[in-house]
């Protein structure tokens, strides 16, 4: 398995060579190795480049069209659309939620994925699943969600036993809340007891 992918300015690892543009030429590229690893800066206009990172590449290689892009490059332009492809379909049902914790925008990746990975599981499984229907991610989202309902959160009934609800969203029983109790008096006791109804 090889990896080629794009990498950002700021990472403490990068060589300064690679990421100084201001006396270098445009459409020129700059290449560092390691034993296991090739970096790459190519200018495609002046005052910017882009860097590259690939473990599949070992030689500085360029191609011989106008642009003199290297190899890396090209290799990565032709790979990339699975990725973006899967952000666009991924984007159209998503669960994701506003949110300022990176744990949480990753848990909504993760579900946004193996949500279309299961579809897409499903599909291979049987492929005549709604046969000409445009909506079938639509339906299938549906199933989970119907699923989701009827198995992972039961309903509480009015005499604590639990029961798994089978159709519509479950509905929870909330707790009796009880109000602040008061300062226990100084010759001790025990604690007051909740006597107000909901």
């Amino acid at each position: 398995m090889a990896l080629v992918g794009t990498i950002r300015r700021n990472k403490p690892e990068l060589p300064p060579n690679l990421l100084q543009t201001r006396q270098r030429a445009i459409l020129s590229s700059v290449f560092a190795f390691t034993k296991s690893h090739t970096a790459v800066s190519y200018v495609p206009k002046r005052g910017k480049n882009v860097l590259l990172l690939s473990t599949k590449h070992r030689e500085p290689s360029m191609s011989e069209a106008e642009h003199q892009k290297p190899t890396i490059i090209l290799d990565y332009n032709s790979c990339k659309g699975g990725v973006d492809n899967l952000d666009k379909v991924v984007g159209t049902y998503s669960c994701r939620r506003k949110s300022c914790r990176w744990p949480l925008t990753l848990f909504y990746n993760i579900l946004d994925v193996s949500a279309y990975n299961a579809f897409v599981l499903w599909m291979a499984v049987d492929p005549s699943w709604n046969e000409g229907k445009k909506y079938k991610r639509r339906a299938a989202y549906q199933h989970i969600r119907a699923y989701q309902s009827s198995s992972l959160y039961p309903s509480f009934q009015t005499d604590g036993s639990t029961q798994l609800a089978t159709t519509g969203p479950a509905q929870t029983r909330h707790p009796r809340l009880c109000p602040l109790p008061p300062a226990p008096p100084a010759h001790g006791g025990g604690p007051p007891s909740c006597s107000s109804s909901r």
